[in-house]
């Protein structure tokens, strides 16, 4: 069983702004752009039971979000990451059993977001999202040899 975990800081910047509009306000963008950095964990029989960050690895992504009305937009997201696990860091009784793995991870996500309270007026709000997502990956593991051997 793998699992993912994260912390991720989110940079958003305006892709196209009109600095000037009829009544001379500011008009912020309909598009913006998330990028993100974190870590991704195994955890499984490959590990300790306490050991969940003992085999850490990175976590990419990158969206984008466009804004349809002030509460009522769709999200583009883009991730990769990197899952390992590896007897051989573990330690103990399952050692000598000497079962590992990698595998470059993909995601893909498409979802409509629906904002409750208005942003324009509250700083905070809650909101409901609803989408479709597609993730790649193909594990594999060195054999005496050095090759891949996909799982």
């Amino acid at each position: 069983m793998g699992i993912l975990f994260g912390v991720l800081l989110t940079v958003n910047t305006n892709a196209q702004k009109s600095p000037i509009n009829l009544d001379n306000v500011v008009t912020p963008s309909k598009f913006k752009i998330s990028a993100g950095a974190g870590t991704a964990n195994y955890y499984g029989d490959l590990m300790e039971k306490n050991g969940i960050f003992t085999q850490t690895s990175y976590s990419l992504s990158i969206g984008t979000f466009y804004s349809f009305t002030n509460k009522l937009a769709a999200r583009l997201d883009v991730g990769m990451q990197k899952l390992q696990g590896a007897d051989s860091k573990k330690g103990g009784a399952h050692k000598d059993r000497n079962l590992s793995f990698k595998s470059n991870v993909f995601d893909f996500a498409i979802s409509g977001e629906y904002t409750i309270f208005d942003l324009d007026k509250f700083s905070l709000s809650p909101y409901i999202s609803a989408g479709v997502g597609v993730m790649l990956f193909k594990p594999y593991a060195l054999d005496v040899s050095g090759y891949k051997q996909y799982l």
